[in-house]
């Protein structure tokens, strides 16, 4: 007679751990999904912004002010090396010379 609600229990177990996994691989997949979808709006925005900027001369008094505040976030801390890098390489087309 024990082996009955053994047996129930034991069914019950390995439901509960298939529920799971498949919770589980449910929510990884929409996660991926909803995190997929993000990157692509930010980077379509990236893109945007950068043919706005394209599009826009910008004087010299104003480039030298951008670069000076690239600077500045720099030496203060607010960006890194790479940042600046990368910053620079989009603008300039080239960063420190490694092209």
């Amino acid at each position: 007679m024990l082996l009955i609600p053994n047996r129930i229990r034991q069914i019950k177990e390995e439901g509960r751990k298939e529920g799971f996994r498949e919770g589980f691989e449910e929510a990884r997949r929409e996660a991926f999904k909803e995190g997929f979808e993000e990157g692509r709006r930010e980077a379509e925005a990236l893109r945007e912004a950068r043919e706005r900027r394209r599009r826009v001369p910008r004087s010299g008094g104003e480039n030298l002010e951008r670069l000076q505040n690239l600077i500045a976030w720099y030496n203060s801390g607010r960006i890194t090396a790479d940042e600046l890098d990368a910053v620079l390489s989009l603008r300039y087309g080239g960063g420190r010379g490694t092209d």
